[in-house]
């Protein structure tokens, strides 16, 4: 009888040893499963380098999660739902990648300003041809809401005027651009535009002529007022919110573009 408990007691034991062998195994390759999650992780979002459109990685929270994973290190259970937060990431930021590469190689739109956005945007600002005026609430040629920040809206209408013409179309599109970018990029553009809010009136906003700003920038020979002969004896004068960002200016939209750069860092525990 003694002789029978103790070897039941040593069963117990032995199981017991057991069972916490398994459960370490189990949370050693739920931890290496997370390594392998969080650099799969990484490289996708490498590929996002240079991306300005903003709003798309979050390194950030990226860090947080790896932080989370650390606390969780003892159960296995939280370590194994961390990692299907980090890999249904990204799949997403995949997909965001390859839709990105689609639309850059093509035109629905078959306009001048969808190629020219594609090709600022690398494919993740989007481009649409419709009724931009009641999008707006105003008679626009082009606009971008709050609602929908990475699509910039050509009106259909005002597309069909006689004075458009491709380089009209190609100052266009970089202005609402810039709009996606300031949209996208919310923290940057609001220490940016200052410096445009004491050149603004009420018919031209600061944000919209820091946008004037941007292609006056980064478009060679773009000015805001422009002559368009439509025949030999008829022309239209075009002109932007009718203010010319100066120098300084300038530079302060070169060093906002370049500051929106998205750059990849290492994200550890």
């Amino acid at each position: 009888m003694f002789s029978s408990i103790r070897l039941e007691q040593a069963l117990d034991i032995v199981e017991l040893r057991d069972q916490k062998i398994n459960e370490q195994s189990e949370l050693i390759d739920e931890k290496q499963t997370f390594g392998l999650a969080m650099d799969n992780l990484m490289a996708v979002v490498a590929e996002y380098e240079g991306v300005r459109v903003g709003g798309l990685v979050h390194l950030e929270r990226y860090e947080g999660w790896a932080q989370q994973t650390w606390k969780d290190r003892w159960d296995a259970q939280e370590v194994r739902e961390d990692t299907i937060r980090v890999e249904e990431t990204s799949m997403a930021l995949d997909e965001a990648l390859a839709a990105a590469k689609v639309n850059a190689s093509t035109n629905t739109t078959g306009t001048t300003m969808e190629a020219v956005t594609d090709s600022l945007g690398m494919g993740f600002a989007n481009s649409a041809l419709d009724d931009a005026d009641t999008l707006c609430g105003q008679d626009v040629a082009g606009c971008v809401t709050s609602d929908d920040p990475y699509t910039a809206h050509y009106d259909a209408e005002s597309d069909k005027r006689p004075y458009m013409n491709k380089w009209l179309r190609t100052g266009l599109a970089h202005h609402e651009y810039a709009h996606v970018l300031q949209f996208t990029n919310p923290e940057a553009t609001e220490k940016a535009v200052g410096t445009f809010t004491a050149s603004a009136t009420a018919d031209a906003p600061d944000y919209e002529i820091m946008a004037d700003c941007f292609a006056l920038t980064f478009l060679d020979g773009w000015e805001i007022e422009q002559t368009v002969w439509v025949s030999a004896y008829e022309y239209w004068e075009i002109t932007g919110y009718g203010y010319t960002c100066n120098a300084s200016q300038k530079q302060i939209i070169r060093d906002w573009y370049a500051a929106i750069a998205f750059i990849p860092r290492t994200v550890t525990q």
